[in-house]
């Protein structure tokens, strides 16, 4: 398993990515996924690129799982550079 972790994590592009978290998907290889998807959350130009691929339409769990990553990532208060107000 860690051989085929290994493999799948490495050389990760837009290209090759959707294709990647399928097998991650299939195979159960759950913490991978989340780290991959956690990674495009956070990657605003990788996500539209991925977004906009025609091969994200195939599996429509993973654009769930994208929008709600995504989704929280926006409603995750910022602190950095911002004072929080006495209650």
């Amino acid at each position: 398993t860690d051989r085929a972790v290994h493999w799948l994590s490495k050389d990760l592009t837009t290209g090759n990515v959707v294709e990647r978290l399928s097998i991650c998907e299939d195979f159960g290889l759950d913490l991978l996924r989340e780290k991959i998807l956690e990674q495009l959350t956070f990657n605003r130009r990788a996500l539209a690129e991925i977004s906009h691929s025609p091969k994200i339409m195939q599996y429509p769990k993973l654009m769930q799982d994208l929008l709600q990553m995504a989704a929280a990532a926006a409603g995750e208060p910022e602190t950095k550079g911002k004072r929080q107000r006495k209650a």
